[in-house]
């Protein structure tokens, strides 16, 4: 859901960034304080929440509080996406972000303007961490006992330090550094195509419909990264190989009989935060099976060869490459909306331009 989230603000952007909205009468100074304090304020009520959680939180109304705590925390990620799109296409935000790029807004470029005009909900997506920690240590430490009670593992509850860098790793790193990758591969040639050889090449914030050159480098981008994305999210993510004992030759013998083709087992560091799996990787060269170190901490050897086998079904029946299959509908749908509204006798005319890819956005993850 959090990844979701995220993703939400990143096309929020690029639908406002494409055909600017009409944005509220306002100077410029107030403008900037609305949307900032608006950040702000959806930060600062779960951290005075959380501290006053952290104070009365106790075993006897552990999961009570623990409810409480994902409830306000989901609530308030949820906001940032929402009040970004306010900011978005209702009080300019684009056209100040692009004022302060001066010269370098005007170039076929679109990662300064994704870079700086995502920043604010990111950094408040980092902020609600800062927020909600004194209540995630509190509900931490409450727990031992219980996990002490039912024979499981007990772990220190991390540092802020710990807690923030390994949710900036699983969350906001894991969903962003592929997008801004896929921009780099796009930005450079588009870059050395229109500087270097004087080639047309739109601009992001251009309203007329994509040029062929730009509607061929983003897909090319998308898909390189798509298939070589594990290479960069192995190291996002806190991974090594995991190491030489039984479980692991056990787990080696199911991919050989489900004839599944790796390039290696990971352990997943989360500092103990998550219990997961995960396979990632169309291309057997690239393609990497991930247990997380609460999971082997708490789950038999059984039970981690049943999660494993879930994980290698997901290859086997090629989950991943229908994911990228419908990634790729997305992106055609966003790029000739008008062509295949014509080829079906649909007259969008009425409907701005800003308003088209979030609603395309909508109606390809419902269908999905």
């Amino acid at each position: 859901m959090s990844r979701l989230l995220l993703l939400l603000v990143l096309v929020t952007w690029f639908a406002g960034e494409s055909a600017t909205p009409p944005a509220l009468p306002m100077e410029p100074l107030a403008r900037l304080i609305l949307i900032f304090g608006g950040f702000g304020l959806i930060v600062l009520i779960p951290a005075l929440w959380s501290r006053v959680l952290a104070r009365y939180v106790a075993t006897g109304n552990l999961h009570k509080s623990l409810n409480r705590y994902s409830w306000v925390t989901m609530i308030a990620r949820m906001l940032i996406p929402a009040w970004f799109g306010v900011c978005v296409f209702g009080l300019g935000w684009v056209q100040v972000v692009y004022d302060a790029l001066g010269s370098i807004g005007k170039l076929p470029l679109a990662f300064p303007g994704a870079l700086i005009g995502t920043l604010p909900p990111l950094i408040a997506w980092a902020a609600l961490w800062w927020a909600a920690f004194p209540a995630d240590r509190a509900l931490r430490e409450q727990s031992l006992l219980l996990h002490l009670q039912d024979g499981l593992p007990i772990n220190a509850p991390p540092g802020f330090w710990r807690y923030f860098t390994a949710n900036l790793r699983m969350q906001l790193l894991f969903t962003v550094v592929p997008v801004a990758v896929i921009l780099l591969l796009r930005d450079i040639p588009s870059l050395i195509l229109s500087v270097g050889f004087g080639v047309k090449i739109d601009s992001p914030r251009s309203a007329a419909s994509p040029s062929t050159l730009s509607m061929i480098l983003l897909p090319l981008s998308a898909f390189a990264v798509f298939v070589f994305a594990p290479e960069i999210l192995r190291r996002v993510l806190q991974t090594q190989p995991l190491p030489d004992s039984p479980l692991r030759r056990r787990l080696e013998q199911i991919c050989r009989r489900s004839n599944l083709r790796y390039k290696e087992i990971l352990l997943w560091q989360t500092n103990n935060n998550m219990g997961n799996a995960a396979v990632m990787g169309v291309l057997p060269q690239v393609r990497y099976i991930l247990l997380s170190d609460l999971l082997l901490q708490t789950m038999t050897d059984r039970q981690i060869e049943a999660v494993f086998a879930h994980e290698a079904g997901h290859v086997v029946h090629r989950h991943i490459a229908w994911y990228g299959v419908f990634v790729v509908i997305i992106m055609i749908a966003m790029l000739m909306l008008d062509e295949l509204a014509t080829m079906m006798g649909v007259d969008l005319s009425f409907m701005p331009t800003w308003l088209k890819d979030p609603i395309i956005l909508a109606l390809s993850v419902s269908t999905f």
